[in-house]
């Protein structure tokens, strides 16, 4: 059975929250241990979150970019665009601007509300953006989730990924939302699991 809370937890062990990180101000953490567990991945974005407070445009949506060829992992601005299904149904997509990051095919998403992981629901969901034939199109495995997973993820991830934050907490979101430091713990811990 997963937890659900609706207040800040432990991003480790979802415990009650005690303290947040002293930097970024979006971690919490039940203990100096749990805190001291995360580091190795919490350091990766945690000094880079004062630089993307603002967005640049309303259309704009915090997202987190996996690089393909170097060890970085780093915050972006992905811009999103409304389509139109009909009927006065709609959803929110990026558009073209995200699209240059994977410079060929198509993009395809695989969103997940669940950190098997950490044994909890996620109040919102998260996406994760790659190139629909990065197993079969020649794309190297992705450095920025070796680097992160230390090289640990459970998939041959390849190519550029970026990871995004739906509104919705449901398995059909329609909306996006900025992406956070407090986001990340469950992106890696999905890359560990899947």
């Amino acid at each position: 059975m997963y937890t659900v809370s609706e207040t800040a937890h432990c991003v480790m062990c979802n415990g009650p929250d005690a303290f947040r990180c002293g930097s970024c101000l979006h971690q919490w953490y039940c203990s100096k241990k749990c805190q001291k567990s995360d580091w190795s991945v919490h350091k990766i974005l945690c000094a880079q979150r004062k630089d993307f407070e603002t967005r640049p445009s309303p259309d704009s949506r915090r997202a987190i970019l996996f690089h393909e060829n170097k060890s970085v992992v780093e915050f972006i601005w992905a811009t999103v665009k409304w389509f139109d299904l009909g009927d006065g149904e709609g959803v929110e997509c990026p558009d073209d601007s995200l699209k240059a990051q994977f410079s060929t095919g198509s993009l395809r998403g695989m969103a997940f509300n669940i950190n098997q992981v950490r044994g909890r629901k996620l109040l919102k969901c998260l996406d994760i953006r790659h190139r629909d034939a990065f197993l079969r199109d020649g794309s190297k495995l992705n450095q920025g989730i070796v680097m992160a997973t230390k090289g640990k993820a459970g998939h041959p991830w390849a190519g550029p990924i970026v990871a995004m934050k739906h509104q919705d907490e449901g398995d059909d979101p329609i909306y996006y939302d900025d992406i956070d430091v407090a986001d990340f713990r469950d992106v890696v811990d999905y890359f560990l699991a899947y």
